[in-house]
């Protein structure tokens, strides 16, 4: 089986394991067996994705938010979101 897909990508916060963003990944073999991961560049994504946060953040104070976008603009190669500029 050869898939492309997104991966959740994790890191503490404050003591926390949060997701801080998503990237991409090609897996390559079946299970039972072999499979080999791959990461891939980041790109914007076709489809299954949004800017939007749904449900918004979770109750975090200022300090939090801040350490955890940071963590974001911090991401290489991340997943991106299409969005409109106008």
């Amino acid at each position: 089986m050869n898939s492309v897909g997104y991966v959740p990508i994790a890191a503490e916060v404050n003591g926390t394991e949060r997701v801080i963003g998503f990237g991409r990944l090609r897996q390559n073999g079946t299970l039972p067996g072999t499979v080999e991961v791959t990461r891939l560049a980041g790109q914007i994504a076709p489809r299954n994705a949004t800017r939007h946060l749904i449900g918004g953040l979770p109750a975090l104070s200022e300090a939090e938010r801040a350490e955890l976008l940071n963590a974001n603009a911090g991401l290489e190669e991340a997943l991106l979101a299409p969005v409109l500029v106008r």
